[in-house]
């Protein structure tokens, strides 16, 4: 199993180009690590895990996600 780090520099609102809804990631959540996928909703990605009911909105804030990894290989 490898990690890459995504950019979030190209973050834009609610929304970046090089994540999908289809792989695995580890987030850097309030400087907390959770492992979940990112959703489509109608204002734009948001990650699901155990962190909180709904999930957060990718873009909820500059401390909100701090970290994001795209997790390649075997995984659960």
């Amino acid at each position: 199993m490898k990690l890459k780090r995504i950019n979030l520099r190209k973050l834009k609102g609610n929304e970046h180009p090089d994540l999908s809804t289809r792989k695995l990631y580890l987030v850097d959540v309030y400087g907390d690590l959770y492992v979940g996928r990112f959703t489509r909703q109608h204002y734009g990605l948001n990650f699901d895990c155990d962190w909180g009911a709904s999930g957060l909105q990718l873009g909820s804030g500059p401390d909100a996600i701090r970290a994001i990894w795209e997790i390649i290989g075997r995984h659960p």
